[in-house]
């Protein structure tokens, strides 16, 4: 990073961050990429259900993937675990909000059905 800096080139702004929804008969597997916080597959079944498998380190591994609150909180997981990766800044507030709709997304795509909060 140190070199891309000094030679001036660009850093990265995005990621593309790899998402699955698929079901093997009747189970919903709902697959992320990267090293993800409990509050992804805590989120995620809270709208689809308990019986959901949510599986991270799928199709890529890039760093933690911190949730608005650890964002907040800060730490390692939420400021600097990324830079190992050579990624040179902590992901954007809304990470946590576009991932969950994605999901969404290809949760209908996939007709796996929401399961209201109760």
């Amino acid at each position: 990073m140190l070199g891309k800096a000094q030679r001036g080139e660009a850093f990265m702004t995005s990621y593309p961050f790899p998402l699955q929804v698929w079901k093997i008969g009747d189970q919903p597997v709902m697959s992320l990429g990267g090293e993800l916080v409990i509050e992804y597959a805590i989120e995620l079944k809270k709208l689809f259900g308990p019986h959901i498998f949510v599986l991270g380190y799928s199709n890529d591994v890039m760093s933690y993937i911190p949730s608005t609150t650890v964002l907040k909180e800060g730490g390692y997981e939420g400021e600097s675990a990324q830079i190992v990766y050579g990624l040179p800044s902590k992901w954007g507030g809304d990470t946590q909000t576009l991932i969950i709709n994605e999901m969404k997304r290809l949760a209908t795509l996939a007709q796996v059905p929401a399961k209201p909060n109760k």
